[in-house]
């Protein structure tokens, strides 16, 4: 498994402890879009309360939106963006295509805490983003033995965006949008959720 695919591996990793503890990021209150210096704007559409964690490192670049209270609330949602610059041509060379990556990732989603996680669904299909080809990635974990809330049963649903930045074939561009609720609970829509993130990006 190459090193992107640990990357995006951790953000699902990521998601999970969302559920039940702290992350150990430092985050911040929302106040302003954020730009990365990959070439990405994000204007975070629907974040108003929520707070936003942002690591920059030699190539990529990682934003963990999230609502304030998500460790306490019983229904929460977050978005994780992650961008990996590869050098010229290594894309193409280590993993094919970006359909090839994505249907990598989706088999790691299988990869969790059986204990405290059982799939319910997973399935792969061809989207566009602002006229470029993307592949979205929707799954979902029924969610038990959490410390936060003994004895509830929570269903959480991920949408998951992969995508080449358009002005550079190296880079690869992840947005995972993450919504949880009690299976009792009215349903989120993780898919209007994600969209309305995917479609605030802003290209360089």
């Amino acid at each position: 498994m190459n090193s992107v695919i640990r990357r995006l591996t951790t953000i699902l990793l990521a998601t999970l402890a969302l559920s039940g503890v702290a992350t150990g990021q430092e985050f911040f209150p929302v106040k302003e879009t954020h730009a990365s210096y990959l070439g990405i704007t994000v204007t975070a559409p629907g974040t108003e309360g929520w707070v936003v964690a942002e690591q920059r490192y030699k190539a990529g670049w990682r934003l963990a939106y999230r609502n304030a209270e998500s460790t306490a609330e019983s229904r929460t949602h977050a978005v994780f963006l992650k961008s990996d610059q590869y050098k010229p041509g290594k894309f193409a060379k280590k993993n094919g295509s970006l359909e090839a990556l994505a249907q990598t990732v989706l088999k790691e989603t299988s990869k969790h805490d059986a204990k405290n996680f059982t799939t319910k669904w997973a399935e792969i299909a061809r989207a566009d983003v602002q006229g470029l080809e993307a592949w979205r990635l929707r799954f979902a974990w029924e969610e038990r033995n959490n410390p936060n809330f003994p004895g509830a049963v929570f269903l959480m649903e991920i949408v998951q965006t992969l995508m080449l930045h358009p002005h550079n074939p190296d880079q690869i561009i992840s947005i995972q949008a993450s919504t949880r609720r009690r299976i009792e609970q009215e349903p989120m829509d993780a898919d209007a959720f994600s969209e309305a993130f995917v479609g605030a990006l802003q290209f360089e």
